[in-house]
């Protein structure tokens, strides 16, 4: 991704589409690259972003899936970037001014995907910017809540994909398990392949499995910006650069 910096906004440019999250509380990051980038290499017909802020995950599932894809936020500046984003790509975006706890609703849509990147500080200092507040800390939208409103929209066979901190894998898989959705494939996220995790992309189910798939991915190798095989692999389709 290249940001090119004005003074009214910053422009991420991938390979076909670009974006812009300057009136966002979270900005771009690696983070929502690789989320986007996995969940991205999943089928499906109806998919739901969870917090989509700018739109970027939306955007790299709409590229390589060319499913229908709903977005869902509740910060009214993120939703204007989003719809600004959306209508500049050439594809087509449903997006709604709502919590996930208002849009789960019984016999409502059924998603083969649903993707979130999900505010994970808690009971930690706020920013007086409220945007980024909302996109950072999970007083809206804990994990518990995430997986319990997720089950209700996932259709039978589909799946909930989430990244958070990867020393909170177990309280998060036991919330998780209480909501009845399942681990069925873990990504651990290393800065370097000597580097303890950081993240941890998760992949949730309604059918457990007898063994879950784990994978582990090193972001960059020694020296910064010199990006593993396996990272360049995940990202191809959207790097400008590979």
């Amino acid at each position: 991704m290249n940001p090119e910096k004005t003074k009214k906004s910053r422009v991420f440019s991938f390979k076909a589409f670009s974006l812009s999250d300057s009136n966002c509380g979270m900005k771009i990051g690696t983070d929502g690259v690789l989320l986007g980038s996995f969940a991205s290499t999943y089928p499906a017909e109806k998919v739901l972003d969870i917090g989509t802020g700018c739109g970027l995950i939306a955007l790299m599932v709409a590229q390589k899936t060319r499913a229908e894809v709903h977005a869902i936020d509740i910060d009214h500046d993120s939703l204007e970037q989003a719809a600004e984003n959306f209508r500049k790509s050439p594809w087509h975006f449903q997006l709604f001014d709502c919590s996930l706890q208002e849009f789960s609703s019984p016999g409502g849509t059924q998603y083969d995907l649903i993707v979130c990147n999900p505010p994970f500080f808690e009971n930690s200092l706020k920013s007086d910017n409220n945007s980024r507040s909302l996109a950072r800390h999970n007083d809206t939208l804990k994990p518990d809540e995430l997986f319990y409103y997720s089950r209700n929209l996932l259709s039978e066979t589909g799946v909930l994909i989430t990244i958070f901190p990867f020393i909170t894998k177990e309280q998060n898989d036991l919330k998780a398990i209480s909501a009845k959705l399942y681990p069925v494939r873990n990504l651990i996220i290393k800065p370097k392949p000597d580097h303890n995790p950081v993240r941890l992309i998760s992949v949730y189910s309604k059918n457990p499995v007898n063994e879950i798939i784990t994978e582990v991915l090193s972001i960059e190798n020694k020296k910064r910006h010199e990006f593993t095989p396996e990272y360049k692999e995940l990202t191809k389709d959207f790097h400008p650069f590979l």
